[in-house]
């Protein structure tokens, strides 16, 4: 089991957290299209683009370990988030919420040393 997980990990971040964070630094961009910024942005992202996979550091799983919780015991507006009508789960918020911790597991995991 440690070869996966790291022996001193401990989960101390919620979704929410998670998610701010993606929403700060990683997905926050312009909120209208504008051709001359996209294009900037582009270029900026092709400048640091490795020219082989040999200038990226080796990574092990271990690296991209981690772990959130959805606090539905102790947060009732979140609870009813994450619940039916009927009491049931809503299967379709915990897919979002794994495939945006997806994403936070990818940025994590991806070291470019060009990257600022």
């Amino acid at each position: 089991r440690n070869i996966i997980i790291p022996p001193d990990f401990k989960v101390d971040r919620t979704i929410q957290e998670v998610v701010t964070s993606l929403s700060q630094d990683v997905i926050g961009g312009p909120r209208h299209y504008d051709p001359e910024l996209y294009n900037k942005m582009r270029e900026e992202l092709i400048s640091i683009l490795p020219s082989s996979q040999d200038e990226l550091p080796p990574r092990r799983m271990a690296d991209s370990y981690d772990a959130t919780v959805i606090p539905i015991g102790s947060d009732r507006v979140l609870r009813d988030r994450y619940t039916t009508i009927d009491g049931g789960v809503r299967i379709g918020r915990l897919l979002e919420d794994m495939d945006i911790f997806a994403v936070h597991l990818v940025f994590k995991h991806v070291l470019n040393p060009r990257q600022k």
